[in-house]
């Protein structure tokens, strides 16, 4: 019969240290990669965007571009029965300061129509949150170059997010300044002249559509 195998101190040391390391491993939550974590709450927010059997189109900040481009949306056609609720919550129900509710009628609202409208690269250059200041310069430019926004859209709409980047986090205008540099000083755009742009692209695809 084999002698059975008697582990020395010191074996028997390392083996206790792999076996908390092993614990320590399993207890650590998954990290995520932020890029990762981005696509995916991007991914979810579209989900609802399109589900049919809510009445939740949309959470967005109160003030900002999106609002006002929402409202028009709600004026220029009225057969898409949009909403607006102040008491905005997040996916856990927790309140939302600062941000509204865009509501659709469940099997009602046109969401297919809505989120087509959010590939119409002016309503996109206006609207969307995750645009860059370089992406709409480049956007901009490229737009009025072909005459679909007047000259000097891009400018002043970029001096109107200056003014509002500052409002919104004034412990951060060293860093505007720079990012934002030659639009700080001009006149930003102002609502009116945004919500004449923004319908036109509304009628424009409206009509196309039907």
């Amino acid at each position: 019969m084999s002698e059975k195998y008697k582990p020395n101190p010191e074996d028997e040391k390392k083996m206790e240290d792999l076996l908390n390391q092993a614990k320590g491993i399993i207890r650590q939550p998954a990290e995520r990669d932020p890029l990762e974590m981005a696509r995916a709450s991007r991914e979810e927010a579209n989900e609802r965007f399109l589900d049919e059997t809510s009445d939740f189109l949309t959470n967005i900040e109160r003030g900002d571009n999106l609002e006002l481009y929402y409202r028009t949306l709600a004026e220029e056609i009225p057969d898409l029965a949009l909403s607006f609720d102040e008491m905005a919550t997040d996916m856990e129900g927790r309140p939302l300061p600062n941000h509204i509710v865009i509501k659709a009628v469940p099997y009602k609202t046109d969401r297919m129509f809505l989120d087509d409208l959010r590939d119409n690269q002016i309503i996109s250059l206006f609207t969307n949150p995750n645009h860059t200041v370089e992406y709409k310069e480049m956007l901009g430019y490229k737009l009025e170059k072909i005459a679909l926004l007047p000259k000097g859209t891009t400018a002043f709409l970029l001096a109107r997010d200056y003014r509002d980047k500052i409002k919104q986090f004034p412990d951060m205008k060293d860093i505007f300044d720079k990012r934002y540099g030659k639009y700080k000083t001009l006149e930003p755009l102002s609502n009116e002249e945004i919500k004449k742009l923004l319908r036109k692209e509304i009628r424009e695809e409206y009509k196309n559509k039907l």
